[in-house]
Order: C-alpha cells, then sequence, then structure tokens
C-alpha cells in the first residue's frame, strides 16, 4: 500500500522516535523493511513489520501498535510479561523464532 511507501518511519504516524546512529533519518517504512542489516536495524526491520499487522489486525495480532512502539522506542529493552526485562537481541531471537 501507498502507507509503506509514503509515511517516514520517524513519524507521529508510526509513533517511532528512537534514532540509533541517525540510521533511520529521512527513511520510509518501506525503507526500513528492506534494510538487511543485523542489531538494531534487524530489530527495526521485525517491528515494523510487527506494526504493520497490529495496524491491519487490531486486537488479535501478537503484538499491538502500542507494543511495537514500547519496543522499538525503549531500544529493544521492554518486558513482555511482569518480571521478565528482554532486550534487543531476545526480541530479535523471538521474532527470529516466529518467523521461522
Amino acid at each position: 500500500s501507498d502507507f509503506k511507501t509514503k509515511v517516514a518511519f520517524l513519524s507521529s504516524t508510526t509513533g517511532f522516535s528512537h534514532n540509533p546512529g541517525g540510521t533511520y533519518t529521512g527513511k520510509t517504512v518501506q525503507q526500513v523493511l528492506d534494510m538487511t542489516a543485523g542489531g538494531h536495524v534487524a530489530l527495526a526491520r521485525h517491528v515494523t513489520a510487527a506494526y504493520l499487522t497490529a495496524r491491519v489486525y487490531p486486537g488479535t495480532a501478537v503484538l499491538s501498535v502500542d507494543d511495537c512502539k514500547r519496543i522499538w522506542n525503549s531500544g529493544g529493552t521492554w518486558s513482555p510479561v511482569a518480571g521478565d526485562t528482554w532486550n534487543q537481541d531476545r526480541w530479535i531471537a523471538y521474532f527470529n523464532f516466529v518467523l521461522g
């Protein structure tokens, strides 16, 4: 859809603001999905895909739009359940497991 190619990754529309090293300045949602590096780029790619899924299937996706915002804007440090805090590497491992 036009959303992915017209909306900036870092915007009030997406709610994403974390920008390590200025990597995401001026990038659209689609450009982030097309990035291939690991680390925070892999996390951005996975969180963006989860965000888009949550927008299309609100209330039924595993992660909500707000969950995706919290994961990304915290730099990947977020608690999916009380008493357990995940970091960027653990989130990437989770997404890789879910995606098979």
